[in-house]
């Protein structure tokens, strides 16, 4: 299979704490990795560095074979690099389709002194529309994004990502702060994109992860400690260990 992102050995240290400690992990072409581990275990630190948000002290990332350690996180999203943040960061006074609109100008490296136009330009309008209809939010394109659930902001969020067609997505806990309802409603949309995106995972809910992910790897005091199938990270002892008194994984 081809590795479409990978980690070669990234350190980053903070004083004498080491947040992450040499990780290596590979994202194959068109599966869903994702990244458990409790919490202060490193997670964020490590998508931080893969989204470039973050310098590492050491190590490489990889992106479909290019080293992007260097680059900023403008240059990896124009190559291809699509991420999704805890918090979700959108224009409320704006129109669902307009914030889309938006992030599709931004990418295409459009000034926005022609507001009015935008609409008009050339591939705009169709590829606000797929992105839409890719994060389950057709119906709601004209509504305004202040009207929105919660569930409904983090779609918009993806859709605003998904615009700029990506290769690759980081998805750092997308579910975050959702009851149960708006998580299942995420949970049909990542389905609905595995195997067209390659997707890098970090989640708390673990329903959603077993029931989503392809390969699980577990991050535990900024290491990997084991990285394998749902079926092999549920019977692992090690990785039991590591939850005992956190949660339960599922059955």
């Amino acid at each position: 299979m081809t590795v479409a992102l990978q980690t070669e050995g990234l350190v980053k240290r903070y004083g004498g704490l080491l947040a992450t400690d040499a990780v290596s992990l590979r994202l194959q072409q068109g599966e869903l990795h994702a990244i458990i581990g409790p919490n202060g275990a490193g997670k964020s630190t490590l998508i931080g560095q893969i989204g470039g948000d973050l310098r590492p002290d050491a190590g490489q990332v990889q992106l479909h074979g290019e080293d992007i350690t260097a680059l900023p996180t403008w240059q990896r999203a124009l190559r291809g690099l699509g991420r999704s943040y805890q918090i979700s960061s959108t224009f409320p006074e704006f129109c669902v389709q307009d914030c889309v609109a938006l992030a599709w100008q931004a990418h295409q490296g459009h000034g926005f002194g022609s507001w009015r136009a935008l609409w008009r330009r050339p591939g705009c309008e169709a590829a606000v529309l797929a992105a839409l209809d890719q994060a389950h939010l057709r119906a709601q394109a004209e509504r305004p994004v202040r009207a929105l659930a919660h569930g409904q902001r983090r779609q918009l969020e993806l859709a605003m990502v998904l615009v700029a067609q990506p290769r690759v997505l980081l998805l750092d806990e997308p579910m975050a702060g959702m009851g149960h309802a708006e998580s299942q409603q995420v949970v049909s949309l990542l389905q609905g994109l595995k195997g067209r995106y390659s997707l890098l995972l970090v989640e708390h809910d673990m329903q959603a992860v077993f029931a989503l992910a392809d390969t699980i790897s577990v991050l535990v005091n900024g290491r990997i400690i084991a990285s394998g199938r749902p079926a092999e990270i549920r019977e692992d002892p090690v990785v039991r260990s590591a939850y005992l008194g956190d949660e339960e994984l599922p059955a």
